[in-house]
């Protein structure tokens, strides 16, 4: 495998060129068909890179000099071997990079945010066109771009509803068509939605507007793999979790009640391609992490998995589904070095917890990406020592753990991606 490294564009012509798809022979594209992961470390403004081929991962290798990222956010295109990662650098810069086939390219100049640990840039895919839109926060605006292939286009604003400036940002690309929609926490606390139509921004719909305090990372979205809804999640500073659905229009607010006492402080989300079931796993403000399932028309087996999580400030429980089994999985972590986990079955509900492999500290972020095979998963986890661990999951069993990384730099946050 040989990984070109670009210099930074200097315009947005300079880029165009550069990435162009045009000639290229993509010999290296069975590296990314075999998936990837990206990840920052400490020190360093180029992100690392290693190839994963279902059993084992590359000697990591440099993509190019984009900033030291403290967040990382990505998608790889449906149709092309191509890549779009972003991720905010502890400069502040937003920034991102383009794998085209052959190497690794800088995105045009993105924004600049003053806190470097929200989420504050997304990307995704259109299904349909096959088209990538990087969203992003600059200041108090909210910009994005869109990529065909060969082009990107200039740089366009999103009509906010609040005042505020964008935080954490949520997005999710529709199953079957051009449409994505965009989840965005502000610097008040405040949410709202705004949907894609493969052309403009527009249905924009405020979720909370009350500025409640639950540290803005309580948003998220998911869409139904079979009728192409989108479920979207938040917190409004109590015990319960409030949802949405946009079917072409907003339906009005409901309300999941929490277990436990404590507020949502993270949610994370899932959806089953093969029904419309949509996993959600919640973390409060007081270490509870509760599950729940939705199954199109409401939610079942709503769990609590722990009451002693390992932090508040990171993301510390995941959810995902397998790709054709209609199971689930969340991982969480405990005050242990083995982080714990559960599946779901449709039958059954969640199963008992159990422990994955040792990552050798105690985890702080998790994320569940989609791995190798038909029900294969990758879990990230990030340790209290700045590990950076990768465990792949079967839909049966886990492989070995491999560390990549001994220095992220971080304790908290998401330094890492898998493609």
């Amino acid at each position: 495998m040989v990984v070109s490294v670009a210099l930074l564009p200097q315009s947005d012509a300079a880029f165009e060129a550069s990435t162009s798809n045009a000639g290229n022979t993509f010999a290296a594209s069975a590296w990314l068909q075999d998936r990837m992961a990206v990840w920052a470390s400490n020190g360093s403004s180029v992100p690392q890179t290693a190839a994963w081929d279902g059993a084992s991962f590359a000697a990591p290798q440099g993509s190019t000099n984009v900033g030291e990222f403290r967040i990382i956010q990505g998608a790889a295109a449906g149709a092309r071997d191509e890549a779009v990662v972003a991720g905010i650098a502890s400069s502040g810069a937003v920034a991102g990079e383009l794998w085209n086939g052959s190497g690794w390219v800088a995105l045009p100049g993105l924004g600049s945010v003053s806190q470097t640990y929200w989420w504050g840039v997304a990307v995704g895919y259109e299904s349909d066109s096959g088209d990538a839109v990087v969203v992003y926060a600059d200041g108090a605006n909210l910009n994005y771009r869109v990529w065909n292939g060969s082009t990107w286009t200039a740089e366009a604003s999103i009509a906010l509803p609040l005042g505020g400036s964008p935080r954490q940002l949520r997005l999710a690309t529709h199953p079957f068509t051009d449409e994505m929609v965009l989840v965005v926490s502000n610097s008040s606390s405040q949410d709202y939605a705004v949907v894609w139509d493969g052309a403009s921004w527009g249905d924009t719909i405020v979720l909370a507007s009350n500025g409640t305090g639950n540290d803005r990372t309580d948003i998220n979205v998911a869409y139904e793999a079979q009728t192409g809804r989108a479920l979207v999640v938040f917190g409004a500073g109590n015990d319960d979790v409030r949802y949405r659905i946009w079917s072409g229009s907003w339906s009005g607010e409901s309300i999941l009640p929490g277990i436990g006492g404590g507020y949502a402080r993270w949610t994370t989300v899932a959806a089953d391609p093969t029904s419309d079931r949509i996993a959600m796993g919640v973390l409060t403000n007081d270490r509870d992490v509760w599950v729940a399932m939705w199954d199109g028309g409401g939610w079942v087996d709503q769990t609590t998995v722990t009451t002693n999580t390992t932090g508040t400030t990171e993301p510390a429980v995941t959810v995902a589904f397998e790709g054709n089994s209609g199971e689930a999985l969340t991982v969480y972590g405990e005050v242990s070095n083995t982080p714990r986990y559960r599946v779901w079955d449709p039958s059954s509900g969640w199963s008992a917890e159990a422990s994955a492999p040792s990552i050798g500290a105690t985890s702080n972020s998790a994320v569940l990406f989609k791995g190798s095979g038909e029900n294969g998963l990758m879990l990230v986890v990030q340790d209290d020592n700045s590990d950076l661990h990768w465990i792949h999951w079967d839909g049966a069993i886990w492989g070995p753990e491999f560390e990549l990384e001994t220095n992220s730099g971080e304790t908290k946050n998401q330094p890492f991606l898998f493609l």
